[in-house]
């Protein structure tokens, strides 16, 4: 019987295949729990739509996310010391929040230790779906 899994299924499939199971799987495990549907035309034009809206949802995402990481460093500033010494920090959390002003959801930053010295930095950042990209940090010290 084919079918079209609603989610992914271990040793079976990912979402939105269409799948060719035993009568009886699908009867008894699969269409009762919904974890999947008959593949019917109607049922195969409604996950076409589906995969053609979340194609369209990727690329605006990714278009967003470009915007944000190929411009300017997003800048920070650092309270230092008469002799340039540092006395605070950028954790991750700093830099989400930003990114979250900026419009930017979801947003993990991957940071091994904050950042306290100055100059320019890189951060990989990971986004919805798998999306990673990497992102100018630039840290001077504060204006007095």
């Amino acid at each position: 019987m084919k079918v079209i899994l609603l989610q992914d299924i271990k040793n079976v499939g990912r979402r939105h295949e269409i799948k060719n199971v035993s009568d009886g799987y699908a009867r008894n495990m699969l269409l009762p729990r919904r974890l999947a549907v008959l593949a019917t035309p109607e049922e195969l034009k409604k996950i076409e739509k589906e995969n053609l809206a979340a194609v369209a949802e990727e690329k605006e995402l990714v278009a967003k996310l470009k915007s944000v990481t190929d411009g300017e460093p997003i800048k920070f500033y650092l309270k230092t010391g008469d002799k340039g010494e540092i006395y605070t920090s950028i954790k991750a959390e700093d830099i989400e929040e930003e990114l979250k002003r900026r419009g930017l959801e979801e947003i993990k930053v991957k940071l091994s230790k904050p950042i306290k010295n100055l100059g320019l930095t890189e951060v990989e950042i990971h986004w919805r779906k798998g999306i990673v990209a990497k992102v100018k940090i630039s840290v001077e010290p504060s204006p007095r």
